[in-house]
């Protein structure tokens, strides 16, 4: 099972870290830094892949080590766009999230299009 770290476009603080959603095997072209609808309270939100990362769905103590719960692991409901950037990028805006304390969600958006995601 892949693993998405996703950070949703919502500019709070409190909604300043990364949420661990799984990615279905049909969304073959979720990858790094693509928009990506997903599932958040009762509503929808759009997000930003920041992290992938493959677990192996047979082993509970893959997700133990993680600090998840495999059973409340939602799924990440439609790839949005292209990968606007990679690794390195979501690294950065890591860094000026931390460095200028700013929304993590508002640093993402800088490697975004302008007008934000189709």
């Amino acid at each position: 099972m892949r693993l998405a770290q996703i950070i949703l476009d919502i500019p709070t603080q409190s909604l300043d870290s990364a949420y661990t959603y799984a990615v279905p095997d049909e969304l073959v072209d979720a990858e790094v830094g693509c928009a990506v609808l997903v599932p958040f309270g009762n509503r929808q939100a759009i997000g930003y892949i920041v992290g992938l990362e493959e677990v192996d769905e047979a082993d509970p103590s893959a997700f133990a080590a993680l600090g998840l719960d495999p059973d409340r692991i939602r799924a990440v409901q439609r790839v949005l766009s292209r990968s606007y950037f990679d690794e390195l990028g979501a690294a950065c805006a890591q860094h000026m999230s931390e460095e200028y304390i700013a929304p993590l969600c508002s640093c993402v958006r800088l490697f975004t299009p302008p007008g934000g995601v189709p």
